[in-house]
């Protein structure tokens, strides 16, 4: 029995290692560098309308986001939603031009 349950154990945790590449992708201390959006890339919300913003680094760069619920969706694709954005921040500083 004890065999087996660590036999399921091992599996689980390889699994998960395998699942994110934690140097891509790592919690952002809320110190240190400004992050880059002020729109959460997950829900379209303004970072901090919905409570404490949740802060998270990708590739180099810090992002808010508005709430822990978008940093699960976040982490299951966070090419996608570091993409938005950068996309929507450009979009802002374009219209802030005008």
């Amino acid at each position: 029995m004890r065999s087996c349950l660590s036999t399921v154990f091992a599996a689980i945790l390889a699994t998960s290692a395998l699942a994110a590449d934690p140097s891509d992708q790592k919690p952002a201390s809320q110190n240190g560098k400004q992050a880059t959006n002020t729109v959460c890339p997950v829900s379209g919300d303004k970072v901090g309308s919905i409570g404490k913003p949740v802060y998270v680094e990708y590739q180099g760069k810090k992002l808010a986001l508005c709430c822990k619920d978008c940093l699960k969706d976040f982490h299951r694709n966070p090419a996608k939603f570091a993409a938005l954005a950068e996309k929507n921040e450009v979009a802002k500083g374009a219209s802030s031009m005008k």
